[in-house]
């Protein structure tokens, strides 16, 4: 199963929405209980404004600092970040060759 949203985007939503400074430590612990275990999880990383360009969702500011938080919780819930400026058959690639090692 192939999921676009998931843990790490929960962490950023409730640390944007209700701050960013905060831990949220119960609640990221409640997430990290309640969701299950992804084989593979990755964060297709790119700027705010090729973010904006592909979807033309929120603003500029909005944007970048939804990357930061991105950027510093990845690591922390096992997530690979990846840069998704790249060309498409070079991510998928990437991504196809990792899934299939991890299940093989």
């Amino acid at each position: 199963v192939v999921c676009d949203r998931y843990t790490l985007d929960s962490v950023v939503a409730l640390r944007f929405l209700y701050g960013e400074s905060r831990p949220f430590a119960l609640q990221r612990r409640l997430i990290g209980l309640l969701s299950p275990k992804p084989t593979r999880a990755y964060l297709l990383d790119v700027s705010p404004e090729t973010a904006y360009a592909r979807k033309g969702e929120e603003d500029l500011e909005s944007l970048g600092r939804h990357a930061a938080l991105y950027r510093q919780e990845h690591g922390s819930l096992g997530v690979i970040r990846l840069d998704g400026e790249r060309p498409r058959e070079e991510l998928c690639a990437e991504i196809a060759r990792d899934v299939w090692r991890a299940l093989g």
